[in-house]
């Protein structure tokens, strides 16, 4: 018996070394569980995960985004990164089928078919909401947003909701028992109208409904703009045109080539009095309200070019971009103007992850690009060829400590001129790469020594600048020859 009455058992180490396994075990099967998970509902790969597009929003860091029947995804340009729910993480969408997407200060907004959550700017993690009558994560259908009186509400199935942000809640504001909430727009007045079923409801300030207009039959509302002092309701018989003041709906002037034609979304052009229209059945078309026309090419956006005739989704991005979602062929863009960057995948993906210093395209239509760790290479954009000239290839390279291209520079005279960290070197041209070289080194002394740019000095004379020092001028640096290096 040990002081104070307590007994000091000998499997007592034996014990806790059990437990110490066992503790070990678990938080590599978490760890590896955690790991599973990460990779199942979020994943990179160059096509969508469904051709079915539901919803297209852009964050502020540039990203579109595009909300299909089988997941959410983030377009980098060349590739995807997908999102996909997992029913036991709280952190990941509730739903694949995402249905609407909204990006506002900050916070992406995904509603879909099992409930509604958000995600920060800078985060991969999701937030799910709760009714506030719940306790658990609600599982409603969701259709879209509205902002009204500086609050922003969701709405679909069983009615109108309003998001709590702070607590992730949803407070249910109107009720329509067993009815989809399918469009909403708010009115010169101020007061918002909903589409629900086979009419239109106006709710006031405090959000009571305080009017009621029938639909003509057939014609339930999928999309709703407000234009003027009108309400133009996209409907499964084209476009009408909805006047709050007199509660009298009647069909789009000028749009009777649409009659009978499904509408899926009303997306008006910035600066114009044009209006972008998804339909099912005819593709996308451009009504001019100025002159009544229906248009399919104006200026480059050319809707000839969309191989789909159901136009499910359409947005506008930051610089004028058309994106366009359909039902089964997935998405496309309609650039505002010719494409600069990311034109070339194949250069893009090469590059990937190279710490990339510096690019200098030479008059042969090569790009000459520096790295920091792995030297000097040549794109060629004709036969999408790359080339790193490495010391294995050219042994002389191997005079460099390091593989760090500070500086490139293309003359008057075409000669590629290379810095790096011990001075400069101007490849004699063959066909491919140097045949020849000389190297400048820096000056004694210098406490930073490496190249960090270079200084014309009238039209044939150029100096290294380090960081701190002055080489000597590099035109010394050619061999005397009588033919001078090839223009690169």
């Amino acid at each position: 018996m040990a002081k104070n009455g307590l007994c000091r058992s000998r499997r007592a180490p034996m014990l806790n070394l059990y437990f110490l396994l066992a503790l070990t075990l678990t938080a590599f099967a978490n760890t590896d569980a955690a790991a599973k998970s990460q990779r199942k509902v979020y994943t990179s790969r160059a096509d969508l995960p469904n051709l079915h597009v539901n919803a297209l929003a852009q964050d502020s860091l540039g990203y579109i985004w595009v909300g299909t029947a089988n997941g959410l995804c983030r377009d980098k340009g060349n590739a995807y990164d997908i999102f996909s729910s997992d029913k036991a993480d709280s952190a990941t969408i509730p739903s694949n089928n995402v249905t609407a997407l909204l990006y506002r200060n900050g916070t992406l907004w995904i509603a879909t078919a099992r409930g509604l959550a958000s995600k920060a700017a800078h985060s991969n993690a999701f937030v799910r909401y709760t009714i506030k009558s719940e306790k658990k994560h609600s599982e409603g259908y969701y259709c879209g947003f509205v902002l009204f009186n500086g609050s922003l509400y969701t709405f679909g199935y069983n009615g109108l909701y309003e998001i709590d942000a702070e607590h992730h809640q949803l407070i249910p504001k109107v009720n329509f028992d067993r009815r989809d909430v399918q469009a909403a727009a708010i009115a010169p007045d101020g007061h918002l109208w909903l589409a629900s079923g086979d009419e239109l409801l106006c709710l006031d300030n405090r959000l009571n409904v305080n009017r009621r207009v029938a639909l003509p039959p057939g014609n339930a509302v999928s999309a709703m703009l407000t234009d003027g002092g009108f309400i133009l309701l996209g409907s499964q018989r084209g476009i009408l045109r909805f006047d709050p003041a007199t509660s009298q709906i009647t069909p789009m002037p000028g749009a009777e080539a649409l009659a009978n034609t499904p509408i899926n979304t009303l997306l008006p052009l910035q600066h114009t009095d044009k209006l972008l229209i998804g339909t099912r059945g005819h593709g996308p078309q451009l009504f001019d309200k100025s002159n009544g026309r229906i248009l399919s090419v104006t200026g480059k956006f050319n809707f000839t070019k969309i191989p789909s005739v159901d136009i499910t989704a359409a947005f506008l991005d930051s610089e004028s971009n058309l994106w366009f979602g359909t039902f089964d062929k997935g998405v496309f863009r309609i650039a505002a103007r010719d494409d600069v960057f990311n034109s070339d995948h194949k250069m893009i993906d090469a590059f990937r992850g190279h710490f990339v210093t510096r690019i200098e395209g030479d008059k042969r239509g090569r790009f000459w690009i520096g790295t920091r760790y792995r030297g000097l290479a040549m794109y060629n954009p004709a036969d999408t060829s790359l080339t790193y000239f490495s010391p294995a290839a050219y042994p002389w390279m191997n005079e460099f400590p390091t593989k760090f291209v500070q500086e490139l520079f293309i003359d008057s005279q075409g000669r590629l001129w290379v810095g790096m960290d011990n001075g400069l070197f101007v490849p004699a041209q063959s066909e491919n790469f140097p045949t020849h070289r000389q190297c400048g080194h820096h000056r004694r002394g210098c406490p930073k020594p490496g190249v960090g740019r270079l200084v014309r000095r009238g039209d044939k004379d150029f100096q290294s600048r380090p960081y701190g020092c002055i080489t000597r001028s590099v035109t010394t640096l050619f061999p005397k020859q009588h033919n001078p290096p090839p223009a690169v």
